[in-house]
């Protein structure tokens, strides 16, 4: 059940650094286009100083799409933290659960032990009487 553990972290963890990877990955191309609208704006603005209003309309869907996008990496990140404390709350469960049945185990192996020297002593108890009738008989 630990080696099942023990696999199962290193897959967990690496989902959930794909999901990060994958929210920076959001960011940057959303950083990218944004700024290439902006790009484009600028030169279009140079081109015609009456266009600002073209200007404008870019910066905000630049910024727009920027801000969508680090708010869907927001969303990402909360859910693969999310996803990371639930598999560490399930790691924690089975490990609890594990330690409970070594406790069993040691405990009835504890119990056999008392069993066996309590028979163990019966049994020289009557070996010894069997003796000392015996020897009263002789």
């Amino acid at each position: 059940m630990l080696d099942q553990m023990r696999t199962a972290i290193p897959e967990e963890i690496r989902q959930a650094r794909r999901a990060i990877s994958e929210r920076d990955r959001l960011i940057a191309q959303a950083e990218e286009e944004g700024q290439r609208i902006i790009s484009v704006a600028r030169e279009q603005a140079m081109n015609s100083m009456d266009d600002s209003e073209i200007m404008q309309e870019a910066e905000n869907r630049a910024a727009g799409t920027v801000a969508k996008a680090q708010e869907e990496a927001r969303v990402l990140e909360r859910g693969a933290q999310e996803y990371a404390r639930d598999v560490l709350r399930k790691l924690s469960d089975d490990l609890n659960q594990s330690l409970r049945q070594i406790d069993n185990g040691m405990q009835q192996l504890n119990l056999d032990t008392k069993t066996e020297e309590k028979t163990a002593e019966a049994e020289v108890s009557r070996q010894t009487a069997t003796e000392i009738s015996a020897n009263s008989a002789s």
